[in-house]
């Protein structure tokens, strides 16, 4: 793991990291919540240090408060044996002060085996978690063991606390497009190059183009998947570029709470799925539809 260990240490703190994960693994962390709370407002100072956010900034949101979702995984990951998918979405929605929370609760559990966990995720979990597997799957009689595949990241890993969506943060944070945008640069990029993907799947279209971007990407690189209509009015569009070593994948949000994003995934995970193997841009060992 040692690449991506480098990585989160940089982007997290070696202080969370050694709390959240053990041997590559993973699980609720057993450290103190207010010491974790303690190690989330020590590295959100360390960015002030490091340029990413002035100190009116920080000082704008300290009494109320900024959060961190750690990047999330099941199994272990050891060097040279990463995960086939990431699944990156934009920031985190923090509900708590200084909460270090891991995105969508996807972590291994201790006592319990990786590919319980992925059965549970998958059947209790959030949503999300059952439309990737829907969309990724190998095996049709156990799609829940695609998650073992997984790992998931934001393009950027904080947020104020309870502000909401990237509109409401702007309005505190005038620069907040510009702070996402260099914290993708300088801690995203480095863990994808440690992690080595095949496929990178963006939620949603400023996670896609904030990828393109990233990897300097011309519009005309972007080649569409398919069209599909969602409801009389409403068309998604599926898009994606393709680089030397993985391709990168932009769909609507998997993990919404858009009615318009649900009924999407409802209606037209089989048919993207269908799209994407046509293609050859699933790295999976059969063909099953």
């Amino acid at each position: 793991m040692a690449p991506l260990e480098k990585a989160l240490s940089e982007k997290y703190g070696q202080e969370i990291l050694d709390s959240m994960v053990e041997n590559g693994r993973l699980t609720i962390p057993n450290t103190d919540h207010q010491q974790l709370k303690s190690f989330a407002a020590a590295q959100m100072g360390r960015f002030i240090e490091k340029g990413l956010l002035t100190s009116e900034e920080h000082t704008h949101f300290k009494e109320r408060g900024w959060g961190v979702d750690f990047s999330g995984w099941l199994g272990g990951i050891s060097p040279g044996n990463g995960k086939k998918y990431m699944i990156i979405g934009v920031e985190p929605h923090i509900v708590h002060p200084q909460l270090v929370q891991v995105v969508y609760d996807f972590f291994s559990k201790k006592g319990m085996e990786d590919s319980e966990r992925a059965q549970e995720l998958y059947l209790t979990g959030h949503p999300l978690w059952k439309r990737v597997s829907e969309l990724i799957y190998d095996d049709p009689q156990n799609k829940a063991e695609a998650l073992l595949d997984c790992y998931i990241a934001d393009i950027c890993h904080f947020a104020p606390f309870n502000i909401g969506s990237a509109d409401t943060i702007k309005q505190k944070v005038s620069r907040w497009n510009k702070i996402r945008a260099v914290a993708a640069e300088r801690y995203l990029l480095e863990e994808i190059q440690a992690l080595s993907p095949s496929v990178i799947i963006a939620q949603g279209h400023t996670a896609f183009h904030t990828l393109k971007s990233l990897f300097g990407i011309r519009n005309g690189s972007v080649q569409i998947l398919n069209k599909y209509a969602v409801g009389p009015r409403k068309i998604a569009i599926v898009r994606y570029f393709q680089l030397p070593d993985r391709v990168v994948i932009g769909v609507p949000h998997m993990g919404t709470s858009f009615n318009i994003n649900r009924k999407f995934w409802n209606e037209h995970t089989a048919k993207v799925r269908e799209d994407l193997l046509n293609k050859g841009l699933l790295p999976i060992a059969s063909l099953t539809i």
